[in-house]
């Protein structure tokens, strides 16, 4: 179907439908592309709710999301550098 120009691809980092046409126009077709130039599937979510909709604008089947290598505690968020916390 007909997808509308300002519809969203990622809530998080305001990333709409008209924002991968401009990627790809610029010749950064592919979802690594896509993401480093939009931001998609960076934000808070970290790509739970985007991807699927990025894949689908893109017509893509295989992206390979990276994780973190360590979890960030949460002990350490809160400090927020008031004390060192030891990983």
């Amino acid at each position: 179907g007909v997808i509308h120009q300002d519809a969203f691809v990622c809530f998080c980092e305001d990333v709409r439908v008209r924002d991968f046409a401009l990627a790809q126009r610029k010749k950064l077709g592919g979802s690594e592309k896509a993401k480093r130039f939009t931001g998609w599937g960076t934000g808070v979510c970290q790509g739970k709710l985007c991807v699927a909709n990025g894949m689908r604008i893109l017509d893509e089947r295989a992206y390979n999301q990276r994780l973190p290598t360590q979890p960030t505690p949460l002990a350490w968020l809160a400090s927020l550098g008031d004390e060192t916390i030891d990983l």
